[in-house]
């Protein structure tokens, strides 16, 4: 399989809410491709499902290194922080989200 079909088939065990096996499936993926932050971000967003916040830090971190301006990146850092009691980085995070989104939002507008 290739990563992105991969990724797709974790998005379907996600859609299932059978997040361990999209975790896996979303591993393979950034085995093959290690430089795309997408896969990194529905990780992370399956670890929070799990309360893994440490390993959602981590992969929302590392699609951040890949794609600074990466919405969920700093969104799933965000709330992930917020659960650690990291409150001003996470404000710091959910802020930049929020803004890119806006951003991102007006862009699609023109």
């Amino acid at each position: 399989m290739s990563a992105l079909e991969l990724k797709d088939e974790g998005n379907k065990y996600f859609s299932l809410h059978k997040y361990e096996d999209a975790i896996n499936l979303y591993s393979q993926a950034i085995n093959r491709s290690p430089s795309t932050p997408t896969f990194y971000t529905n990780r992370a967003l399956c670890h929070l499902k799990l309360k893994n916040w440490d390993a959602s830090c981590d992969d929302s971190r590392r699609s951040l290194d890949l794609d600074p301006n990466s919405i969920k990146g700093h969104f799933f850092l965000g709330l992930a922080l917020l659960e650690l009691g990291h409150y001003d980085e996470s404000i710091a995070h959910l802020q930049k989200g929020s803004e890119s989104f806006s951003l991102f939002n007006f862009l699609i507008k023109i």
